[in-house]
């Protein structure tokens, strides 16, 4: 037995995936996660192989020296090496967590997609950060975060995967995302802030997709070989709906 998206006399179809994927300094070594994701785009291939992917990088500081690289969107059929390439070119990881330049990049990107069914997901080890050992500025990657991906969620599916999640942040949305001044990143006993938020649950609560019946789209894990399942599984949910 097998589910379709398709008529039996419509061609099938496809969808526009982009992976944005932690290469910070806390990921170390990115071996689990190039193979998770390249496991993703191996599944995806079964299924539907007339989907594109686009695979970026984010690491280094938001709003001073963010690394971000886009491949552009490559059609796995024709360019399924060249997908599989840009997954395992990057180097160790290295840097902060710029997650909201990393968002805003996505964002640009679903611009140019060939089908009108998007995903995103997003892939990280940790909290959005500024830069290691400088936390002044989170909240302004917090907020750069969340407000693109509010503007993903309008046109596109946002799935996060978090892995090896530790600790909390004090924010809130709609805390200063622009200011410079420590007062409002970090210096937490001023009152400004009033809520703590853990790693998972800012994922889960203000980044990916609301949770819509049994189906989740905030996942977490601390296991290599779950982390490789879950991304299977992802590829599972969008190649379902066009095979």
């Amino acid at each position: 037995a097998s589910t379709t998206g398709q008529s039996p006399d419509e061609d099938a179809t496809g969808a526009s995936v982009v992976l944005v994927l932690d290469r910070s300094g806390s990921m170390g070594s990115l071996n689990t996660i190039q193979t998770a994701a390249k496991s993703f785009v191996d599944e995806l291939k079964k299924s539907s192989d007339k989907s594109e992917v686009s695979v970026i990088w984010y690491s280094g500081t938001e709003g001073d020296n963010p690394k971000v690289t886009d491949s552009g969107f490559m059609e796995i059929k024709t360019k399924h090496t060249e997908i599989n390439n840009a997954i395992g070119s990057t180097g160790k990881g290295s840097g902060g967590t710029p997650m909201g330049v990393a968002l805003q990049t996505a964002k640009t990107r679903l611009g140019s997609a060939k089908y009108n069914d998007k995903y995103v997901i997003l892939f990280t080890d940790g909290m959005p950060g500024h830069q290691p050992g400088n936390d002044n500025f989170n909240c302004m990657v917090a907020n750069n975060a969340y407000n693109a991906a509010q503007k993903i969620k309008k046109q596109a599916v946002l799935y996060t995967v978090g892995y090896n999640l530790s600790g909390t942040l004090t924010w809130e949305p709609g805390h200063s995302a622009e200011s410079t001044n420590s007062y409002y990143h970090g210096n937490y006993s001023n009152g400004y802030h009033t809520k703590n938020t853990s790693a998972p649950d800012f994922l889960k609560e203000y980044i990916a997709t609301e949770k819509s019946g049994n189906h989740e789209y905030a996942y977490t894990t601390s296991d290599t070989t779950e982390l490789q399942k879950i991304f299977k599984s992802l590829a599972g949910d969008v190649g379902a709906l066009y095979s």
